[in-house]
């Protein structure tokens, strides 16, 4: 997504929209071209499609969006699996 303005008044009014739709599980600021990425939940592309239609766009105040659909999921983890003393990584000798 990608906001028309990008001012600070004009960010934290977008944040607060999407905290409030529960359809949005993340919203994540970004670096590109574009501002925001957020993860949406919906029972089905006709349930998506009305939800975009009715909460994105002119809602949001958005320049742009656009929309990826996930298909399969090959790996899915919260998990940060580094130790403290893991870190930073060490290139291993073979």
């Amino acid at each position: 997504m990608a906001l028309r303005s990008t001012t600070r008044d004009a960010t934290v009014a977008f944040e607060r929209k999407i905290r409030a739709l529960p359809e949005v599980l993340q919203c994540h600021c970004v670096a590109g071209d574009t501002d925001f990425v957020l993860v949406i939940c919906a029972r089905s592309l006709p349930e998506y499609q009305l939800f975009a239609q009715q909460q994105l766009g002119e809602a949001l105040q958005l320049r742009s969006y656009s929309s990826d659909i996930v298909l399969s999921t090959s790996k899915f983890t919260t998990e940060f699996p580094l130790s403290a003393d893991a870190w930073p990584p060490t290139a291993s000798a073979t």
